[in-house]
């Protein structure tokens, strides 16, 4: 059989990478052309470019695939990872890495591919097994001390999920339970290393990977590991692939989050976002406080003017000020009757001298006895209503008397200059005060003041 290409190698004596890649892309794009190809879609990406990269693949083999957006009629939200596909493409390389691949021109689904119809077999059965229940989830505590990771020690979502949670949350415990996610063994590594999370007793397990395709992921797909999950007695997150990957650990987990990075913000709070409420928790405190302070100053204020009001010693003044009063009135009315008596007795001896028989003067002296006796009985009298009123203003006196106080065992600090002492601003360390008690006086130096509240 003749070699069609033979004429062109003999004709090139050394090859650069540039130039091998050139003439293998043209050799494929113009005997191959455009192709059509079915197989099971994996690996699907979208990025912000608007492109569409996946990888076409049956049991045995893979080929990369470009589908530009250009070319797309409507089709890019509707193809997901383990879709069995038509393709229609033309066969390229692409020259910088001498990978060879198809341009897509067209895509058409032929079928769920066998992945995709055991993952809804298997959601359908735990569903109605109440594994998905939401009255069956648990809340995560709000400020988690420890956490521990299932997952690979080398995968970079745990790279990821380490940065977050020590840039939010640093006072926590972190711990990792080395698991493979991928492969066939990754589904009982996971199941071990979750058991083993669990007997760390932590207040979370995080079970994550980063993205990938649906047989990549399909580990955590497993229905051993779900039961796992749903009868780990530790609440468990589920953060597998990225935001567009679904997998069933997601439905049993307690809480599932998009990608990892979002479940480190998710299990733990941002100490920025605490710090600044206690920062506003203290600034009310303050407000409140000096608030407070400020009304109890006037409170104190209007409570030590009443009491000065009604202090004992003013009340005394005006006690004695009422008594002194009293005598005055007492005084005078004894004057002015030893007056009228006076005068009376200079009438008497002017009519006894003018009237000087025998008779007469017996007759005035009678008159004269019964009106000293009815004087006698009168100033008794008076002298008796002033005294009682002197007794009763002397009772009330006493009554107010801070000596009577002093016998139910109050006592009252005098300073040197014989003033009581009513606060502890009005004293200081080393000063000398007199304690008056109801019997006795007590000298003492102070060795503290403590202000009122301390």
């Amino acid at each position: 059989m003749t070699d069609p290409y033979a004429a062109r190698r003999e004709t090139s004596t050394t090859w650069t990478p540039t130039s091998l890649n050139r003439q293998a892309r043209q050799i494929l794009e113009s005997e191959l052309g455009q192709i059509v190809i079915e197989g099971e879609l994996s690996g699907l990406a979208r990025p912000s470019s608007g492109h569409l990269y996946f990888t076409l693949k049956d049991a045995r083999a893979q080929v990369r695939c470009a589908y530009f957006k250009q070319r797309m009629t409507g089709r890019r939200g509707d193809l997901d990872n383990g879709q069995q596909v038509r393709v229609t493409a033309q066969l390229s390389l692409y020259e910088p890495r001498g990978d060879y691949q198809l341009i897509v021109h067209q895509v058409e689904a032929v079928g769920e591919g066998d992945l995709r119809r055991q993952y809804d077999a298997l959601k359908l059965k735990l569903k109605a097994a109440g594994l998905f229940d939401t009255d069956r989830k648990r809340a995560l505590p709000r400020y988690p001390k420890h956490i521990v990771l299932v997952s690979s020690q080398t995968a970079a979502a745990v790279q990821d999920v380490i940065h977050v949670l020590s840039r939010r949350w640093s006072l926590l415990k972190l711990g990792l339970e080395h698991a493979s996610v991928q492969g066939k063994q990754a589904a009982g590594e996971l199941i071990n290393a979750l058991q083993r999370a669990e007997q760390r007793r932590p207040d979370i397990i995080l079970l994550t990977r980063g993205g990938g395709s649906l047989e990549d992921l399909w580990s955590f797909n497993d229905e051993a590991l779900a039961h796992a999950i749903a009868n780990c007695s530790v609440p468990v997150v589920s953060a597998v692939g990225h935001q567009t990957d679904v997998s069933i650990s997601d439905f049993v987990a307690d809480l599932a989050a998009p990608t990892p990075s979002a479940a480190a913000e998710l299990m733990v709070p941002d100490k920025g976002e605490i710090l600044d409420l206690f920062a506003s928790y203290s600034n009310k405190l303050q407000h409140e406080f000096e608030s407070g302070y400020h009304r109890r100053i006037q409170q104190l204020d209007v409570l030590r003017a009443r009491l000065e009001r009604h202090h004992p010693g003013r009340r005394l003044a005006e006690i004695n000020t009422r008594v002194a009063h009293l005598r005055q009135q007492l005084d005078q009315q004894m004057r002015h009757r030893l007056q009228r008596a006076a005068q009376e007795l200079r009438r008497v001896r002017q009519r006894l001298d003018a009237h000087h028989p025998q008779a007469r003067m017996t007759q005035l002296t009678e008159r004269l006895s019964q009106l000293s006796g009815r004087f006698d009985r009168e100033m008794h009298r008076s002298l008796q209503a002033a005294g009682q009123r002197i007794v009763a203003a002397i009772k009330t006196l006493e009554a107010v008397n801070p000596l009577q106080v002093l016998r139910r065992g109050y006592s009252l600090s005098l300073n040197d200059a014989g003033q009581a002492i009513t606060s502890s601003d009005q004293v200081t360390v080393g000063q000398t005060l007199t304690t008056r008690l109801s019997e006795g006086s007590l000298v003492s130096k102070v060795t503290h003041v403590k202000p009122e509240g301390a």
